[in-house]
Parts: C-alpha cells; structure tokens; sequence
C-alpha cells in the first residue's frame, strides 16, 4: 500500500470514529433486484411495489452546518492528506502540443480556473466565497452554469456577473441540450414500501430548466428504477428503521436511504442502433452501480448495464463511435480504480485502464479526447492525466491548491478536470 494511501485510511478511519451517525451509512451488498423490462437478466420475484412520493422534491431536508461539516468530513471531503505536495501544476508534457484549455476547481471553492495545457490561468470565474461549486460547466459564450450542492444551480457571464440563480437542491451534475434546456440533477424526500415495510428514502429526481432557468417539469427517477434498488441496502434500511433509528439518519447524502445516488448525466451524442437513439440520457448511479440509458423524454428505461462490472461508478459519458466510457471506482475493491469503454450493443468492455496505482474512493472522471487519448480525474488526490490508449501517460496535472507542509499537507480535491478547443470559448475567439 502506498504511504499516502494508508495516510488517507488512516486519517479518514479518525474521522469516521468521530463522527458514528455517518460512518455506517455507506456501501451495499451487491445483492441486486433486476427487472425483465432491462436488457440484463430478470429475477422471478414479483413486480416491486410503486414508489410513493410524500414530500416535494425541491429543497425538502434541512441540513444544519454541523451536520454539514460531518458530511464533507466522511464522503464528499474537500482536501485529503497528500505525499508528494510538492509536485503542483502540469508535471508531465508529452502529448502534442496544441491550444486546447483544461477548466477544473478545488472542490471547497466558488471558483473555476481555464488553464492552458502548460497549467498557466487563462481565465477564472468566481463566486460568492461562502459558497463552494461541486460542478462547473462552461458554456461556448463564455457563460458557466454551476451546482452549489443542495443549494442552487447558477449561471454566471464571463465577467463574473451573476445572471440568474435558480434554488433547487441540486446535486453532482447537468448537462445542456442543444436547445439550451438545462437538465439538472436534484433530489428530495419520499418513501417506498419493502417487505412490508415503508422505508423512507432519498429520490434523485431530474429537473429540467429553460435557458433562463425557469423550472419546465421534474420526472422522478425511483419510480423508473426501483427493479434494480439493492436488496441488502433496503433490509439494512429496515432494520435500522424496527431499531428505531430515525429517518433523517438515513437521508442523508451517501447514506442508506440515498438509494441510487445519481451522480452524472449527459445525453447521448449519436443512435446506438438496437439500443437507444441520438439525445437519449444517460445516467450514472453509484449506490447500485448502474449505469441507465432513459428515453429522451425521460419517460422510460433503454438501457441497463454494469451488474458485476462497474463497483460505485461516476462519469458515464457517450463516445462518437456509440460507445459509453465511465470511471468504474472500485468503491468495495478498494483497488485499483479504472477507466472502462464499452460497447452497450454487445455488453462488453472493449477497453479499459486500471493501474495500481490509480484510486479514488468518491467522484472520478474520464474524458475521451478527440486524439483517442482519455483524459483522468482521480478526484481524491487532487490529480489528472491524460494517457494513450496502450497505458502510456502523455500529461499530468497536480492541483496546485496546497494547504500545509510536510506530514501535514493536504491538497484539495477536483471534482472533475475537462477538456476544451480554445475555439469553444467565445470570448477567446475575438
């Protein structure tokens, strides 16, 4: 085991002790209910009862700053102990050299850097210092859309100007259709039935949002994907609830009650004959590692994938070949985590990156680049590269927000690093 490994284990194992409400409220089984309206295997069990929806699906749990701060500490932590602090920037250039831009932010701050591919600042958009963004995403007029979790979603000019901010509790991940409707990731309280049993749960919802970011409709997504709820979290679920633990301790983010954990969304960029066509959605879920192709109007479920493959996955995205790329975690191995490419007609993986030494417990991106090269997010460590598809690492970046020295240095964490053509910037192109 790496030293900085075991000083993360070490030290997140401290903060778990500290904090025994949240610290059990993570993982599975893998024990899976699947559904026969899916393309993978069906169980002969009887149809799952419907989800009963008892609350409004906006910003319907409050979260006091305590509970909040115990939250970071054990699943979305915004800096980790590092061993090489010393190493900030880009640290390997072998790939070509070109004008494209990489735009990333540290996961504690309202702020987005576009860098150059030698890592000097092109441009920074900031925001409100007492918020922190959890996603960025640029837009070719300059503008940036982003998430202050379970708090807003936000648009903002390339002058830093706010223009318009909408109150949901979003989370994780949107993405922007080409008629500039914006689809947003959100969740809110309800309950579902388990033998015999009503369970109250988290429901990942997506809202979606005219350009000027008025709300258009939200389509829950437990009701489309209850068939493959895990079996072992939902009588975990059960137990704790006949135990008498209250319903807030497991509606927490990243608890037992956050059932399916949502965490990206994209659309798909051409058909995949046989499976889904161009604009279908395409979904992440890490809490029963999934990942889902739904219907362009979110009315059904195409495609399902992952069981026994993807361990807590995040970044699924759709390739121009009608491929999908996702970053598989490994969350119950471990170790190591991996890139995977796969070929969603013949459910397979076709290419997959996985080194020792790569790992990250929680978030985690990949980006197929137009050279055929995959760009990295190993989110804990602060850490990106960029690697050929034999293996071979042609780029490297460090995130050079450092805080401390020696033993106790700690570098924050990037939720995800993307890259874009200086061309896809308006304001660059004048």
């Amino acid at each position: 085991m790496r030293p900085g490994i075991r000083r993360q284990l070490v030290w997140a194992i401290g903060l778990c002790l500290t904090v025994p409400a949240l610290a059990c409220s993570d993982g599975d089984d893998g024990s899976l209910h699947t559904g026969a309206a899916t393309a993978e295997p069906a169980t002969t069990e009887a149809p799952p009862p419907p989800v009963e929806t008892t609350g409004t699906l906006g910003p319907s749990i409050t979260i006091s700053p305590e509970e909040r701060a115990a939250l970071e500490a054990i699943g979305y932590v915004p800096a980790a102990p590092t061993d090489n602090p010393d190493q900030r920037g880009v640290t390997t250039r072998e790939a070509e050299r070109s004008q494209d831009l990489n735009i990333y932010g540290s996961r504690d701050r309202a702020e987005a850097l576009l860098t150059d591919m030698e890592g000097e600042v092109i441009h920074r958009w900031a925001g409100d210092a007492s918020e922190s963004w959890m996603h960025i995403e640029p837009l070719p007029d300059g503008d940036l859309l982003t998430i202050t979790r379970d708090a807003n979603v936000a648009k903002h000019s390339w002058d830093g100007e706010v223009l318009w901010e909408r109150r949901l509790r979003a989370h994780h991940d949107l993405a922007v259709r080409s008629d500039g409707t914006i689809f947003v990731l959100i969740r809110g309280r309800t309950s579902l039935s388990h033998a015999g049993t009503t369970l109250p749960a988290l429901c990942d919802s997506i809202v979606v949002l005219s350009p000027e970011g008025e709300a258009l409709r939200t389509v829950p997504l437990l009701a489309l994907l209850r068939p493959h709820l895990a079996g072992g979290r939902l009588g975990r679920m059960k137990a704790s609830i006949e135990a008498g633990r209250s319903a807030n301790d497991l509606l927490r983010p990243g608890g037992l009650g956050d059932v399916l954990h949502t965490n990206s969304i994209a659309f798909l960029v051409t058909d995949i004959e046989g499976v889904a066509p161009a604009g279908s959605v395409l979904l992440s879920h890490r809490a029963i590692s999934r990942i889902t192709i739904l219907a362009a109007d979110l009315s059904e479920v195409l495609f399902v994938w992952g069981a026994g493959e993807l361990d807590g996955n995040h970044d699924a995205t759709a390739l121009e070949n009608g491929h999908l790329m996702v970053f598989d975690n490994g969350l119950k191995r471990g170790s190591p985590s991996r890139v995977v490419e796969v070929d969603p007609l013949a459910r397979a993986v076709v290419w997959s990156y996985g080194p020792a030494e790569l790992y990250t417990r929680l978030r985690g991106g990949a980006q197929a680049l137009p050279n055929g090269n995959v760009l990295i997010t190993e989110s804990d460590r602060g850490h990106a590269l960029e690697v050929n598809r034999d293996g071979e690492t042609v780029w490297e970046f460090w995130n050079p927000d450092v805080r401390g020295s020696g033993d106790e240095a700690t570098r924050a964490t990037i939720y995800r690093l993307n890259r874009f053509p200086r061309s896809f910037f308006a304001p660059l192109r004048r």
